[in-house]
């Protein structure tokens, strides 16, 4: 009896630490998210003006994010100069954009070991700079958070680029 009862201790200690286990790597998964998404889209004041940095200037601020992505991925990022929406927008708008409330929720469809996907939402909100809101918006999204060579990567990133409407609305408001 007390080698079934050791046993059965020895079996549940075993499954609380590998469920330990997932989730401090699910919150490494989401901090990584997190730290993007405030990265990328707070900006205080524009670092780069789209119209007036070289292409070596744009392709230098658009690397900072490489370290984020697996190759692949932030290759297709960079090619539709998604790294630098946001501080095109602060420039045009001359406003602050900042991000709060994010929050990601783990899929559970298609995952694997190696990769897990999230849902994710935050609010961005761009204020002038007598700290007014301009304008106020949720953005979701999907991300794919991948492990490789022990590092965790976004293999996988899409929101539906709210501030491209931001930008090309006030383009059209301007011609």
């Amino acid at each position: 009896m007390r080698k079934l009862f050791l046993l059965l201790f020895y079996i549940i200690i075993s499954l609380l630490f590998m469920s330990s286990c997932g989730k401090e790597k699910e919150n490494q998964e989401i901090n990584l998210g997190e730290k993007f998404i405030k990265e990328l889209y707070n900006v205080d004041e524009p670092s780069v003006d789209i119209n007036d940095s070289s292409p070596e200037d744009l392709i230098e601020f658009q690397n900072k994010f490489s370290s984020y992505f697996t190759e692949d991925e932030f290759t297709n990022l960079a090619s539709i100069r998604f790294f630098l929406l946001p501080q095109e927008v602060s420039n045009k708008q001359n406003s602050k954009i900042s991000v709060e409330n994010i929050s990601f929720t783990k899929r559970t469809d298609h995952q694997n070991e190696r990769t897990t996907n999230f849902d994710f939402t935050f609010t961005l909100i761009l204020t002038n700079h007598n700290k007014d809101i301009i304008d106020k918006f949720e953005v979701k999204g999907q991300m794919s958070i991948i492990e490789s060579n022990n590092e965790l990567k976004i293999n996988r990133y899409y929101d539906h680029e709210p501030l491209k409407d931001v930008l090309y609305r006030n383009e059209d408001t301007t011609n």
